[in-house]
């Protein structure tokens, strides 16, 4: 009975020992499971395999600066015929400010054709505006001036300002009222250095009608010099706020004007207009200049059109026509 006892112990023990010996071993042959350094070699393991040299995980590596992972490798100091993807880097939180220049202003038209040479005439003038600034003919066959009519002794520009002259002129690049702007400011800009060489006594009024009148300077001054510095600037400034507005009252402008005329001794009055009087018809219009003012010289400026009660009152104020679109 005891020898039982101890043939059955030491059956226990033996297998015991075998299946401890059994799962011990089970553990250390278990493949992933190693980490190792080494020359150059290769490494395997349970997602793949790679060449290089460093420390992996996941198999049995050897190497010191690569692991395969789930596809084949090649360390990096050997070149290969695939492309590489460039590393983009740690994202940041500061956000990069990259400097752009801004777009080069477009540069102002030198040559402004308000009408082509293959349309000018005598009366249909094409302005080059750029050219009078240095003294150049500001029109097809004419000499420098207002629109191509010359400037002589004291005058008044009677200009008009009702709201059709905000449609633009035919080449888009402007309005009316911009182009007679620019045009004032050129004219006088142009006339003022030769007037201040002669000491010139001339003088001149400008005056904008719609449905009422503006005078620049006011009626009861005796109007600025074209010599002067000051009056030159200050009538450049007061045509540059104009803004279109109102009807075409010509007949007011000039009975506004007129009395003016005759104090002053004006010779020449600019009248520019883009429509028909508004407050009489242009027979009564041609009446009352006749009557009033027989002497005095008319040059007449259509804008956009051609105006036969403008041609009327040049012809019969042997003044110029002109039409500038």
């Amino acid at each position: 009975m005891l020898t039982e006892k101890k043939k059955s112990c030491w059956r226990y023990l033996i297998y015991f020992f075998f299946w401890t010996t059994v799962v011990v071993t089970g553990f250390m042959i278990t493949p992933g499971g190693g980490t190792g350094n080494g020359g150059w070699g290769t490494g395997s393991g349970t997602h793949g395999h790679g060449t290089g040299r460093g420390e992996g995980t996941s198999g049995n590596d050897t190497g010191k600066s690569g692991s395969g992972t789930q596809s084949d490798g090649v360390d990096a100091d050997v070149k290969t015929d695939a492309p590489s993807t460039p590393n983009p880097g740690p994202a940041s939180s500061e956000t990069k400010v990259v400097d752009t220049p801004p777009p080069e202003p477009q540069k102002e038209q030198s040559r402004l054709s308000i009408m082509d040479k293959g349309s000018a005439s005598e009366d249909r003038a094409t302005i080059f505006l750029a050219q009078k600034a240095t003294g150049g003919a500001s029109s097809s066959g004419t000499e420098s001036g207002f629109f191509g009519v010359p400037i002589e002794g004291s005058v008044i520009f009677l200009l008009d300002q009702s709201g059709s002259m905000s449609s633009t002129t035919r080449d888009g690049n402007m309005t009316r009222m911009q182009l007679v702007q620019r045009e004032i400011k050129i004219t006088l800009q142009s006339k003022y250095p030769d007037a201040k060489r002669k000491n010139s006594s001339d003088r001149f009024r400008i005056v904008c009608f719609e449905s009422s009148c503006t005078f620049n300077p006011v009626a009861n001054s005796s109007g600025y010099k074209f010599s002067s510095t000051h009056d030159v600037a200050g009538a450049i400034d007061f045509v540059n706020k104009l803004s279109p507005g109102g009807g075409t009252d010509m007949m007011s402008a000039w009975n506004a004007i007129i009395p003016i005329i005759k104090r002053d001794e004006i010779r020449t009055v600019y009248f520019l207009s883009d429509g028909e009087p508004s407050d009489c018809s242009p027979e009564d219009l041609l009446r009352c200049l006749k009557k009033s003012v027989p002497k005095l010289k008319i040059n007449t400026i259509s804008m956009g059109q051609t105006s036969q009660l403008l041609k009327d009152i040049a012809s019969q104020h042997k003044g110029m026509y002109r039409e500038v679109y």
